[in-house]
């Protein structure tokens, strides 16, 4: 309930009474409210706790529908909480005029004089209007499901995921409801979060709620086992196909004229658990990196060198250090290496590099119980020329001797870690090479494109000519950056060669390369837009340059890209291994003109292999991929006994799984059993577990049970990520490793969908783009509740035997070994499954032979 106070000044009335106002020197104070009572709105960043006013709402306001009468006071933006870059979706006037009457339309007629001019000030400023007025004044989280009004609790529990995605612990920009990835969106703007709340706390078990792209379409009626909720993301044209003439560019528009959105996979279909949900993933993709690269899977003392500590890429830092490496990992945010400090997936942070370096090699001679150290490096200014690749390469070496298990956050730009300083070479992770020292001194920011032809979308809009890499950039014509943003040379050239030879002395004399492994996990899905930042600018010079000249941004990101795989070329020569993660990196760095292309290889193939190709989609067509569950009690107790269910359960079907599963599910039983151990909860209850489909049925089944005897206090919510075996149609990721010329088809994706929905989902979502990019990617989801009852039970075996065996199939039949094993056994193991098989041609001269008849 809000209202409005005499002599102008607002206030909002929290659900005991309580008063929050705000003066007209626009302060805000409680009356009449003690902070016992009720949760103060915060949000956590850095290393303080920046508080909004103390006013709250209790949930059952929260669910009451959109606040108009009056309107809640127009708090702005939270200084407190990181923010989305301003989007850049070039507008004409009468776009601009269909963006505000799109808005509008949430809005009663009478108040459109005050909120047209709020509105278009969002659009001119933000690139997209959010509705700040509407952020609801209470601590956004995932509350227990018994206190969220409603009339079923399948809606309880959709409330209790979606407040858990928009939690500023969580979210990477709450304010713009973007949970993870830069541009991974929950809703479009606030006036949709408080319709879906309401419809949601309305709904009964004969009706589904139906949402396009944020929008709440309404409550529609549908049978008792239909989902409540059918989700549909950026769904641009016939998805058939992968939709890649959806281009950035009609998304962008299309995004600030509110009627599409880019749900990324789990922000949009609520299915969220943060970091962790990538976690065991990541853990899975190093140690098989290890056995397949390096010929074993103990890690201690090989080094992993990365990039991005942010929604889904903060889990590299946790995973490096589960499988006992050390991880190097890059983030030029400071507030998302201090997010993931705080949350103990990084253990120390310090200032200090020379702090940094003493502080591992005190850890290195004390008497430590056997575990990790985790380290972030923060830089407050630029560091000198060759004094970061000298540092990390002395951290580096102490760890390596003693095999302590690091990670290291590096706060600065990948390129500058990659290449060993602003000014020099690839050697700062390397000793050998067929070059000489003195040949990569010349030649390392030489690489460039000259007469190269532009593609449409893709390239700098300028051809670029032979220069070093560390000139003066000048600005594009009609650039409006200052001057003083243009970045320049080093002011002690000879200081940082001497820097750098230094580090080449130390190298030659130890004789070692040490990368052992590499990749990247920044957001290259979205490389223009805050997904990828150039090493030639600070964080926020390239954050106003993003938005004043974007093609001058494009070029130096172009640019950027180029000088990383310059250096990890050099670094694979050498022997390091270097894999794409699934984030567009390659896709991007081939747009771009870098050394990336295969000869003679397909469409989805590059020099260095994607992660699914190597290691991932292997285990894919073995069926396993990543369960998920949340407790919805929020109680830890439940999720240490789901723990401990899924585990039994996993010993239970390894003692009579064939030999070629057998690994698997030794890894993952050694993964529940430590999980608790890592902390690696951030917002709801959750828990990640690779499983497949026996795995996934019978954990389900027995969590069911628990709940139903009530060593389980309340529902359980069972999910998996979109990056699975069947979520997701991906051809420069999930289906990478389909080669019978498929990998572009979404029929399993769409199938997958809809197969969910009618075996017995709570809610499905299917979504355009995800990992890659829009326009690159169908994916979906679902969301099961579990309550104890017969028919969760009967829904969770009905539709998790389809969720994993749909994609096996898929895979089987594209002509893979291993799927099509695993496809048979699952027929020997569920009644009623039957899939057609291939018959494969061993002769590939008989079709030679046949098409030259």
């Amino acid at each position: 309930m809000i209202n409005r106070a005499p002599g102008g000044s607002a206030q909002a009335i929290g659900g005991d009474g309580g008063v929050c106002v705000q003066s007209d020197d626009g302060v805000w104070h409680t009356e009449g409210s003690p902070a016992s009572q009720g949760e103060r709105s915060e949000f956590v960043t850095g290393t303080a706790r920046a508080r909004t006013p103390a006013c709250w709402l209790s949930l059952k306001e929260l669910c009451a529908g959109l606040p108009l009468s009056p309107l809640p006071p127009n708090r702005g933006r939270d200084p407190g909480v990181p923010h989305a870059p301003v989007r850049t979706p070039n507008l004409s006037e009468q776009e601009e005029k269909l963006a505000l009457r799109n808005a509008l339309r949430y809005i009663p007629p009478e108040l459109h004089t005050t909120l047209a001019p709020e509105f278009a000030q969002e659009l001119r400023l933000f690139g997209h209007i959010y509705m700040y007025r509407f952020c609801p004044p209470l601590a956004m989280r995932a509350y227990p499901i018994d206190q969220y009004p409603c009339r079923t609790r399948q809606a309880a529990a959709i409330m209790h995921m979606i407040m858990n995605n928009l939690d500023p612990a969580v979210a990477q920009f709450p304010q713009e409801l973007v949970t993870y990835g830069g541009n991974g969106q929950v809703f479009s703007n606030w006036a949709q979060f408080w319709l879906v709340m309401h419809f949601l706390s309305e709904m009964t078990e004969a009706q589904t709620l139906v949402m396009y792209s944020g929008h709440p379409l309404g409550l529609f009626p549908s049978p008792p086992l239909a989902p409540r909720l059918v989700i549909t993301n950026g769904m641009a044209r016939a998805p058939s196909v992968i939709p890649n003439y959806s281009s950035r560019e009609e998304y962008d528009k299309m995004f600030a004229l509110g009627v599409t959105m880019y749900g990324q996979m789990t922000a949009g279909s609520y299915c969220y658990i943060g970091p962790q949900g990538i976690v065991h993933g990541t853990l899975l993709t190093v140690l098989n990196a290890g056995r397949r690269y390096l010929g074993s899977g103990e890690l201690g003392g090989r080094v992993f060198v990365t990039a991005g500590l942010g929604g889904m890429s903060g889990a590299q830092a946790k995973a490096a250090v589960i499988a006992g490496c050390v991880g190097v990992i890059a983030e030029v945010d400071e507030a998302a290496l201090k997010k993931r400090h705080e949350q103990g997936w990084l253990m120390e942070v310090t200032s200090d590099l020379d702090r940094c370096v003493r502080r591992i090699r005190h850890v290195r001679k004390s008497d430590l119980p056997s575990g990790s150290v985790s380290l972030a490096v923060l830089f407050h200014k630029e560091p000198e020329p060759g004094q970061l690749s000298y540092s990390f390469f002395m951290a580096q070496r102490e760890a390596r001797k003693t095999r302590e298990a690091l990670s290291l956050g590096y706060h600065g730009n990948v390129v500058d870690l990659w290449s060993g300083g602003k000014k020099g070479p690839a050697v700062g992770f390397m000793a050998r090479g067929k070059a000489s020292v003195a040949r990569e001194k010349r030649e390392f920011c030489s690489v460039q494109i000259t007469g190269m032809v532009l593609g449409k979308g893709n390239s700098c809009p300028r051809v670029l000519q032979p220069q070093p890499e560390t000139r003066r950039l000048a600005p594009s014509r009609g650039s409006t950056v200052p001057a003083d943003t243009q970045p320049s040379e080093p002011a002690d050239t000879l200081a940082a060669q001497r820097q750098v030879e230094r580090l080449v002395q130390e190298y030659e004399a130890s004789g070692e390369l040490l990368v052992d492994l590499g990749s990247d996990q920044t957001s290259c899905h979205n490389p223009f837009s805050g997904g990828y930042y150039p090493a030639q600018l600070s964080l926020s010079q390239a954050q106003e340059l993003m938005h004043s000249d974007p093609a001058h941004f494009r070029c130096l990101v172009q640019e950027s890209l180029r000088r990383q795989v310059a250096a990890i070329n050099k670094l694979a020569e050498a022997g390091m291994f270097f894999w794409d993660y699934g984030n567009a990196f390659l896709l991007e760095a081939q747009r771009a003109g870098a050394d990336v292309e295969k000869s003679g290889a397909g469409k989805t193939e590059f020099k260095y292999p994607s992660y699914v190709q190597h290691i991932m989609g292997e285990i894919f067509s073995l069926g396993f991929g990543p369960f998920r569950w949340v407790c919805t009690s929020g109680d830890p107790s439940d999720l240490a006994q789901t723990d401990d269910i899924a585990a039994g359960v996993l010993d239970d079907i390894s003692r009579t799984a064939p030999e070629r599963v057998r690994q698997q599910y030794s890894d993952n039983s050694r993964w529940i059993r430590q999980a608790g151990r890592h902390s690696m909860v951030v917002g709801s209850q959750a828990r990640i577990l690779y499983s497949d489909q026996k795995g996934r049925v019978a954990i389900a089944l027995a969590i069911n049970r628990a709940i139903a005897e009530g060593r389980i206090k309340a529902p359980v919510v069972i999910s998996r990520d979109h990056h699975d075996v069947s979520g997701t149609d991906s051809p420069f990721r999930e289906t990478s490793n389909i080669y019978d010329g498929s990998a572009f088809c979404a029929d399993m994706a769409v199938q997958n969908f809809v197969g969910d929905a009618f075996r017995g989902a709570t809610w499905v979502a299917l979504h355009n783009g995800g990992g890659v990019g829009w326009g690159e990617v169908v994916n979906g989801g679902f969301g099961l509740v579990l309550d104890g009852s017969e028919e969760a039970g009967q829904r969770a075996r009905m539709m998790l035997n389809w969720d994993v065996s749909n994609g096996v199939a898929r895979r089987c039949w594209s002509g893979n070994a291993s799927a099509h094993a695993t496809i048979q056994r699952a027929m020997e193991e569920v009644e009623g499954l039957r899939v057609v098989l291939p018959f494969s041609v061993h002769d590939d001269g008989l079709l030679e032979r046949a098409l030259r008849g």
